[in-house]
């Protein structure tokens, strides 16, 4: 390529008529990407402190001579314009980003709307992709350059998000052409770039089937889903696992048409939601709309304590006066940001400019100084700073005239969470403030209260205030009556202890009401005990005990309930006799007693309490190890079931991988007894500890949240199970997926994992079980002969593998015999060996089909003793969506018995658990009893 040319798209190359240049320094190459990119003409000062910041002032410029020499050597005296304080690179030369940006922005409204493609696009879409070839000057860096390298870091960001523009728009345009391959390799290109995009992986899936791979579409759902678990934690959105039931149901969205070329039209604005009315700061919201409505140069202060209202009387100010028309610049400063100069003027600029769609006519020298602050202001060469008083006079007045102009006559500029403002953008307000007359404009300004030392900017908000253009707002904690009528808002059903509790704990302040609020139990308005005020306990007790029995002490209180004197030795660290001696003396001074089984515990639990928080956190986590350890010798000792309080201490103590494993043996044996909530909690725990078995752990909480009804969080689980599976396990998570749509209804989706399943499994057992389930959800739609074939091949596995029959298997050759007498006869067969094996969930099913039957041949007493039955074990397993099917075959065995009371009785249970399940709308023919 003839000519400079400079590419920043991957590796920073730069080239002379096709030659690479030859410089010493890397300072040298970045100074030529950075006037190309940003295209400006850029001072000597400027070029200084963005590369050579850790130096004096003299000694950077020099360095910055030197570096021009050196790119001056390499491009034989072209291109680089050197006057006396202002660099530019000057033209022709060839830029790979430039390039890249217009072949993007060519294709936006040639003979269609903004936002829409055609075939024609195709081409300078792929264009500005080819010129990526990686992140923006990728594996460069200036480490002794922070400046520079927070540009870098921003253009980079910038660069990526086009990128990732481009390539949604390539995908479409190739799509539109039926170019599928090309669409599939763009949306590829897109999730790579931004994996965590859930919109990219739809995009991906759609040109995936629609280039026949469904398989590939149906793994790149899985890959979401995985990606999504990890990085954070969260199933994907039900628009991608919508997409996904589509795909797999064959219910394909159509590949786009061509679009209606027309003249572009402007987007349409959506209003803005009305905001809740605000409980308090009544007076405060009138004497902030007063002086906006004063106009002229105006300012108030509003300071308070954190969460106490600040920025929510800003909102509503902010409201009102947009709603009049006013225009409105909001921006705040950040913590960790005071090291960055007018980092929030500069923000507030580009708030003010961001209303306008066309910028209204700036005064040119104003513009070329307020764009130091905002580069698109600039519309020709930038003047250099200088360091005299004139120059700042100049740069100050420039960013007035310009804040001034873009906001016009009433506007208000709303500056929040100035604590951490840099002292540069301090400095800057003070003299706008002070200036009324050149800065006409109302500002609002925010920061927190700190007793220690007042905010620079309140002397200035008071001489305005003592001039009569300026307002100082503490903002005041809520009154107790304010405070009652924000929680009665926010939870009508709120009780008045509760209300009184949330006044007095959150002492005004409207944040902390609001997170007592968040605790409030809806259904009895109440908060929970733990946040009710605690008493103060009397030290009396402890007074005159020994040290040694307050070290036993201390043992005692991380036990968290009654314990031998072995378990209180072993946590405490001290010998028997020691223990023995402590506790004799603690029980003589009433602080522990003793039960009938030789137990000891605390006397009244806020003692306890008081023991406890009274420790240090290290001496805390010491006990807590010490008594882990001594329980998990007892667990391996047998006999006792501690894994849940091994889990517990072990956490306390921190060390979090080892109670993983407790916690998943602890969910497992929770599970064993039917303690489904207890199970999931420690799941759970097991898997925010890190458990590498995720697969396991994913499914054992998807099989409870089925159990209890929770069927889209059950599906959301599976999916992220399958998504790291593979093999036999991929094929159990097929069949529970199958087995929850067809309990849903959705039959073709049920069938698709059901199949899929076949494909992954070759345990004879767990094959048969998946044909019962199939089969059953067969028979549940209506399909007989699919229910026999699923029954018959379940037969056959089972005669082939093991000889016997198992429980499930004689119930629907029973139900599917033709002959009533013989089918009856193999259900209770079945109802036999399922009692034999322990197997409750094919007794509960065969107790339903005897029933059933029972009720045909018109012996309801019989058919209501067996429905009673299987209820008991369906409620004793967890199964709440059999439960109510059950409670609901109740309701008419009664009906037809007469008892009306009764039948009303169950049927108003059956209807409870129904809305408990959550089906996603269950049709009325999923109540059925029949595939149970």
């Amino acid at each position: 390529m003839n000519g400079l040319a400079i590419r920043v798209l991957g590796d920073v190359e730069v080239t002379v008529d096709g030659e690479p240049i030859q410089v010493d320094t890397r300072k040298a190459t970045a100074l030529l990407a950075y006037l190309a990119v940003t295209g400006s003409t850029a001072s000597r000062d400027h070029l200084s402190n963005l590369m050579w910041s850790e130096l004096a002032a003299d000694r950077a410029r020099g360095a910055l001579r030197r570096t021009l020499s050196v790119v001056r050597s390499a491009l034989d005296g072209r291109w680089l314009e050197a006057e006396t304080d202002r660099l530019r690179l000057k033209g022709p030369l060839w830029l790979d980003l430039e390039e890249a940006d217009n072949a993007r922005n060519s294709v936006i409204g040639h003979g269609h709307e903004r936002e829409s493609l055609c075939e024609r696009c195709l081409e300078p879409l792929e264009q500005a992709a080819s010129l990526y070839r990686g992140e923006f000057m990728e594996g460069f860096s200036l480490r002794d350059s922070p400046q520079f390298e927070l540009w870098q870091l921003q253009e980079a960001d910038r660069v990526r998000h086009q990128h990732t523009s481009t390539l949604r728009m390539l995908a479409d345009a190739a799509a539109l052409r039926k170019d599928y391959e090309r669409a599939v390799a763009a949306a590829r290109q897109r999730v790579n770039l931004s994996p965590l995009d859930e919109a990219a992986h739809r995009q991906l899936m759609l040109m995936l089937v629609w280039a026949g791979d469904r398989a590939g579409a149906l793994r790149q759902y899985r890959e979401a889903v995985r990606i999504l678990d990890e990085e954070l934690g969260v199933p994907p959105l039900p628009e991608t696992s919508e997409l996904e039931d589509r795909i797999l149901c064959d219910d394909i969205p159509e590949p786009p048409g061509r679009p209606e070329e027309k003249p572009g039209s402007p987007p349409t604005v959506s209003d803005t939601p009305d905001r809740s009315a605000m409980v308090g700061r009544r007076l405060e919201l009138t004497r902030l709309r007063a002086l906006v409505e004063q106009g002229g140069g105006r300012v108030a202060a509003i300071v308070g304590n954190p969460g106490v209202g600040k920025t929510r009387l800003a909102d509503e100010l902010s409201g009102w006066a947009s709603a009049r028309s006013r225009s409105v610049a909001r921006a705040r400063t950040y913590e960790g940001e005071s090291a960055l100069p007018l980092v929030l003027v500069g923000e507030a600029l580009r708030a003010a400019l961001d209303q306008w769609e066309s910028p209204p006519p700036l005064d040119g020298r104003a513009a070329a100084e307020a764009s130091r602050l905002l580069p698109e202001l600039a519309s020709g060469d930038v003047p250099p700073a200088t360091a005299d008083p004139a120059g700042q006079s100049r740069f100050l007045d420039g960013v007035s005239r310009v804040l001034s102009t873009l906001l016009g006559e009433g506007g208000v500029l709303i500056l929040d969470d100035l604590q951490w403002a840099d002292s540069a953008s301090v400095d800057l307000l003070a003299y706008l403030l002070r200036r009324p007359a050149r800065f006409p404009i109302c500002s609002v300004l925010i920061w927190r209260s700190n007793p220690a030392a007042a905010h620079p900017l309140r002397s200035v908000v008071e001489e305005q205030v003592d001039a009569g253009r300026g307002l100082v707002i503490d903002l005041q904690p809520l009154s107790h009556e304010e405070m009652r009528e924000l929680a009665v808002r926010v939870h009508p059903e709120i009780t008045d202890q509760a209300n009184q509790q949330v006044a007095e704990g959150s002492g005004g302040n409207p944040l902390v009401a609001l997170q007592y609020l968040r605790m409030l139990n809806p259904s009895t308005g109440e908060l929970p005990e733990a946040t009710s005020l605690r008493p103060e306990v009397t030290q009396a007790r402890l007074r005159g005990v020994s040290q040694l029995a307050r070290q036993v002490l201390a043992g005692a209180s991380v036990i968290g309930r009654a314990f031998d004197p072995d378990d209180v030795r072993a946590a405490s660290g001290r010998s028997d006799e020691e223990t023995a001696a402590a506790l004799d003396e603690l029980m003589a001074a009433d602080v522990l007693s003793e039960d009938d089984d030789g137990l000891i515990d605390f006397t009244h639990d806020l003692v306890r309490l008081e023991v406890r928080e009274a420790l240090s956190a290290v001496r805390r986590r010491l006990l807590h190890g010490r008594l882990a350890d001594h329980l998990e010798r007892k667990h391996r000792a047998g006999g006792v079931t501690l894994a849940g309080r091994i889990a517990h201490h072990l956490e306390e103590a921190g060390r979090l991988q080892e109670a993983a494993a407790y916690r998943l043996d602890a969910g497992d044996q929770a599970r064993g007894v039917y303690a489904h909530q207890e199970a999931m909690t420690h799941y759970q725990a097991a898997l925010a500890h890190g458990h590498p078995d995720l697969v396991r752990i994913r499914t054992a909480i998807a099989d409870l949240q089925t159990l209890a009804g929770d069927y889209s969080a059950a599906l959301d689980s599976y999916r992220i199970a399958a998504s790291r599976a593979t093999g036999a396990k991929l094929a159990e998570i097929e069949h529970r997926l199958g087995e929850i749509n067809g309990r849903l209804g959705r039959w073709e989706l049920a069938d698709h994992h059901f199949q899929a399943a076949t494909a992954g499994l070759d345990d004879p057992r767990r094959l048969i079980d998946l044909h019962i389930d199939w089969a059953r959800m067969c028979r549940h739609m209506g399909d007989e002969p699919a229910a026999r074939d699923k029954v018959a091949t379940a037969v056959g596995l089972a005669e082939a593998a093991t000889g016997t029959t198992p429980p499930m298997v004689a119930i629907m050759e029973g139900l599917f015999d033709e002959d009533t007498v013989a089918g009856e006869s193999r259900v209770r067969r079945g109802l036999e060996l399922a009692r034999s094996t322990a197997d409750s969930g094919a007794e509960a099913t065969a107790l339903t089909a005897l029933a059933l039957l029972a009720r045909r041949r018109g012996e309801l007493p019989t058919a209501i003793e067996r429905t009673e039955t299987a209820l008991a074990l369906v409620t004793r397993i967890g199964d709440r969506h059999r439960q109510a099917t059950l409670h609901d075959l109740l309701a008419d065995l009664f009906h037809e018995t007469g008892e009306e009371e009764d039948a009303m009785e169950q049927l108003t249970q059956a209807v409870a658990l129904f809305a408990e399940v959550g089906t996603g709308g269950l049709e009325p023919a999923i109540w059925k009893t029949t595939p149970w």
